[in-house]
């Protein structure tokens, strides 16, 4: 391409669009001028309109003033002087304002001569008046019939008239002057727009023409020079665009999809919307790793410095991925140093995605074995720590030529990785960033078909003590007033449950296993909240609220136990005095926010022992310890506890059901089933055989199907069999993990 040519194309475009703005600036000052002579003239307008007002007042005060004292002259009646002051006045300072009026050398002369004339009226008026008080009163009549204040009155005339006419010439003027400046710059702004848009038109069609020219040149060179970079430059504004666009859909087909899955489907359909639902949950994690890159690469990314507690939320993250891991038979272990300092300040937020980041990625290539995530503090100067993280899998592992490849965007180790597990290639790429920008750094190490680590450090500032101090005091501060509560339970587990939970908030209570245990310990004493459950031996939680209700005539707050939440079991509920409600299995932050919400504890919930994560994974084929790990809140004696629990409880319950099942008990059988479906979540056997204990328990409160009882009881009493062995082995290896003779595997 010739760089003259170029260079001339340029210039003739540049030319034509700066005549085209000189031509604009110079409509604007043009209009600009005449806009301001426009404005000019209005006020001169305007002053017109004031000083025709002021001369009216002046002529009509004057009158007023000279008729009134004439006519008391005449009458003697001193009334028709009332008022006669404010006339004057208003005469004497509508003439000083007209003063103040610039105006033309003859209005100005004529405006002097009326100021005269006033006084001369006023003088006479003023003599007649003093005759009148002081003489004989047919003198100021004789003075009054000379005429002399009648012809000064009829001079005021002349001059107030000629000085109305004057301005009515010369607002007439001003009009004419106004319509002329107002269509000159209605003619600037069509003349400049026109040719504007003359100038634009010719060098917009000059551009047009050497685009055309030289489009061919021009690809072939762009081509040549700048593929890669505009390619990535393109790929980057593209996604980041879009992704928003494409966000909200998604967004609305996931929620669809997870409400179509709590309806009813039969098998084929729950496995489409499984389907939809993984799908759509992966192509909205691509989204937004898109969006995360995209706000790194424009630097928008803000690093917070804020008080957090490691213990918690390596605790939350270890909660989110249980599920997942056990999904894939994998074993996922946390183990975090004690040394760590109870309190950080830095940013929890993009710690979190960091580490669901690496642990996401070792999910998505770790087809079996383990991951592992540890947390130990490597330096400590001063107030500031060196807190160095390590995600450890035995997945598919990184080519060594691939290592430094792997944080670079849109890259993968293979080429055929995204088919085969999917992702985006930001992933890493994101983390690396995120890491760098709060100081830190990353590194891997990988071999294939053995596994992958990634490790990482970053500083972290200590909290000071007194912010320390203030965090421990509002964990633990106790309710401003003491709180007793009820509770009426009649399932052990659920009472070590809540006893353990209560005794963690130091709460008072009273333990009763039935309704009528309760309603004495009501009699006795007084509670602030009561926790019923609704089936019970003797007396279940709906009669007895209706006894409490309508016999004892209390009005505590009573909160249903149920494990049906339903909208008739709800309304059921209320119908019997039921204050509120709360689901089984119980979950402790929800037990702790409906206690807060009808006790009025303003109390924060406790810190996480550090030495949860010292707890073993489970991967059993029957039992599932997700919910006892949360529950537990770190505290391993309480696991415990409740293995020791069920393994001596549900033999025992499994045996009674077994015997009221041979007697044909059906009353027997389903409190039995109730009882046992209360103890299944705690060891995750409620999604094996929630549904057949559920049945067992439905038929026999129908008095109906014996023998299909009989069947469901053989599946029932097969996986708690099963579920009792893989208890007692994990248990036996838990109480070696937590009395220390169990060490963990070195990390390399």
């Amino acid at each position: 391409m010739n760089p003259f040519f170029k260079s001339n194309v340029k210039l003739k475009t540049s030319i034509g669009f700066i005549l085209a703005f000189i031509a604009y600036i110079s409509v604007q000052i043009l209009s600009n001028k005449s806009i301001n002579k426009l404005n000019a003239s209005q006020k001169q307008m305007l002053n017109s309109n004031l000083l025709a007002k002021q001369i009216s007042v002046i002529e009509v005060s004057i009158v007023l003033y000279e008729n009134k004292i004439t006519n008391f002259i005449l009458t003697g009646n001193k009334l028709l002087l009332n008022g006669n002051e404010e006339n004057i006045k208003d005469a004497a300072i509508h003439l000083q304002n007209l003063k103040n009026f610039k105006v033309p050398k003859n209005q100005s002369a004529l405006i002097h001569q009326l100021d005269s004339l006033v006084s001369s009226a006023f003088y006479n008026s003023q003599r007649a008046l003093i005759t009148y008080n002081t003489a004989d009163p047919s003198e100021a009549i004789a003075f009054i019939n000379t005429g002399k204040s009648k012809q000064i009155l009829n001079e005021i005339y002349f001059i107030c008239t000629t000085i109305l006419q004057n301005e009515e010439l010369n607002l007439a003027n001003l009009i004419v002057y106004n319509k002329a400046i107002s269509n000159n710059v209605i003619f600037l702004d069509y003349a400049a727009t026109s040719f504007a848009m003359t100038v634009i038109l010719f060098s917009l069609l000059m551009l047009f023409r050497y685009i055309d020219k030289h489009t061919r040149i021009e690809r072939q060179l762009r081509i040549a020079q700048q593929k890669a970079e505009q390619s990535a430059v393109m790929k980057e504004q593209f996604m980041a665009n879009m992704s928003h666009e494409i966000r909200t859909p998604m967004n609305a087909i996931i929620g669809f999809a997870n409400l179509l899955a709590h309806s009813s489907l039969d098998k084929k359909q729950q496995k489409q919307i499984k389907a939809i639902q993984s799908s759509g949950e992966i192509l909205l994690t691509i989204i937004n790793d898109i969006l995360d890159f995209s706000k790194i690469e424009e630097g928008r990314v803000n690093i917070e410095k804020i008080e957090f507690n490691p213990f918690e939320l390596l605790h939350s993250i270890n909660i989110m991925f249980l599920h997942k891991a056990n999904d894939q038979n994998l074993q996922l272990d946390f183990y975090t140093s004690g040394t760590l300092p109870p309190v950080l300040l830095g940013d929890p937020t993009r710690l979190t995605q960091i580490l669901v980041n690496l642990i996401n990625n070792a999910l998505k290539f770790t087809k079996e074995g383990n991951i592992l995530v540890k947390t130990e503090m490597i330096e400590n100067v001063n107030d500031t720590v060196q807190i160095q993280f390590t995600v450890k899998d035995t997945g598919i592992g990184i080519p060594k030529n691939k290592l430094q490849d792997i944080f670079e965007r849109f890259t993968q180790a293979n080429t055929d990785t995204n088919r085969t597990y999917g992702g985006s290639g930001l992933g890493l790429s994101i983390t690396k960033k995120l890491i760098e920008f709060q100081g830190g750094n990353i590194e891997v190490q990988s071999a294939v078909g053995v596994g992958t680590s990634f490790t990482f450090t970053l500083p972290y500032k200590k909290a000071t003590l007194q912010s320390t101090s203030q965090m421990h005091q509002q964990e633990d501060e106790l309710p401003d007033h003491p709180i007793s509560i009820l509770v009426a339970e009649d399932n052990l587990l659920n009472q070590q449950l809540i006893e353990a939970l209560l005794n963690q908030w130091n709460i008072t209570f009273d333990l009763v296993e039935n309704g009528l245990y309760a309603i004495e310990k009501l009699k006795q004493n007084k509670y602030d909240v009561i926790l019923m459950d609704i089936q019970m031996p003797e007396l279940d939680g709906y009669e007895a609220t209706g006894i409490i209700r309508s016999e004892l005539n209390i009005h505590t707050p009573i909160i249903a136990m149920t494990a049906h939440v339903l909208p008739g079991e709800v309304t059921k509920c209320q119908r019997y005095g039921m204050t509120d409600y709360i689901s089984k299995p119980i979950r402790e932050k929800e037990l702790f926010r409906i206690i807060k919400k009808h006790s009025q504890i303003s109390k924060e919930e406790s810190i996480v022992d550090p030495n949860f994560n010292k707890v073993p994974n489970d991967n059993g084929k029957v039992i599932n310890l997700d919910y006892l790990k949360e529950l537990s809140n770190g505290n391993t004696q309480f696991i415990s506890k409740m293995i020791n629990l069920f393994l001596i409880e549900n033999p025992k319950d499994i045996n009674q059901l077994e015997e009221s099942i041979h007697e044909s008990n059906y009353k027997a059988i389903s409190s039995t089933a109730h009882k046992i479906k209360s103890s299944l979540p705690f060891v995750g056997l409620n999604i094996s055989i929630g549904e057949q204990i559920s049945k067992i328990e439905q038929l026999a409160n129908q008095h109906l199907g014996l023998l299909e009882i009989v069947q469901l009881f053989e599946q029932v009493k097969n996986t708690c069999t099963l579920a009792v062995q893989e208890l007692e082995n994990y248990h036996d290896v838990f109480l070696e993990k937590i009395s220390g003779h169990h060490e963990p595997n070195s990390i390399t």
